[in-house]
């Protein structure tokens, strides 16, 4: 693990400063607790048999479990920043996995439809993945253009610099509500994870 923390440091250190340097410029400002959730892969799995949490035999779509931070900041309009730091203790294969977004975030903090309680969202900017080497897992065979495994490692890697995510909200309350959060990664694994959110600020509608 040390390595990919040395190896990505600056992303890790402008995750771990923008949350105390933004809200004082901040419009709004939300942030949520999602869990994950739930993994779909739109091919079928060469190693479905070892997926633990697998809601069918070709391994299509699989339940893992873990935790999400979200931080949405309201910059100007309906531009800001979206910082996401996932931590997943069994991911398809049981092992251990990290996600790490800062994006340029679009209709964010609170936005909703017109006077509805529905919000959309999304954005864009890299997105850093990490976890255990699956090169124990029966069957598996490493793949680079999917991870990056140097030799003797023990971690497994992707860096995508134009990744993104969207986010669904329901607001039951004027700062708070429920979230559905969608990470993408087509072709090989799209992420899906849901919880609660709650805003300070004032919160644009769009008419």
């Amino acid at each position: 693990m040390g390595e990919v923390l040395l190896k990505h440091k600056r992303l890790l250190l402008l995750l771990a400063l923008l949350p105390c340097l933004l809200p004082a410029y901040a419009q709004a400002v939300s942030f949520g607790i999602k869990f994950s959730g739930l993994a779909i892969h739109p091919r079928p799995q060469p190693v479905a048999g070892q997926y633990g949490g697998r809601l069918d035999r070709k391994g299509y779509a699989v339940i893992t479990q873990g935790l999400a931070l979200t931080l949405d900041v309201n910059l100007y309009r309906n531009v800001g920043l979206k910082l996401i730091q996932a931590l997943v203790w069994r991911d398809c294969a049981n092992k251990f996995a990290m996600l790490s977004h800062v994006g340029v975030n679009f209709f964010g903090a609170g936005t909703t439809l017109g006077k509805s309680r529905h919000g959309f969202s999304w954005s864009l900017g890299p997105v850093l993945y990490r976890r255990q080497s699956w090169k124990d897992v029966p069957g598996y065979v490493p793949d680079d253009s999917w991870l990056k495994a140097p030799e003797g490692s023990r971690w497994e890697t992707k860096l995508v610099l134009l990744g993104g995510q969207l986010e669904y909200n329901y607001y039951f309350r004027e700062n708070y509500g429920v979230s559905l959060n969608v990470l993408p990664g087509y072709p090989d694994v799209i992420s899906v994870s849901g919880g609660v959110g709650f805003k300070s600020g004032d919160r644009l509608n769009l008419d």
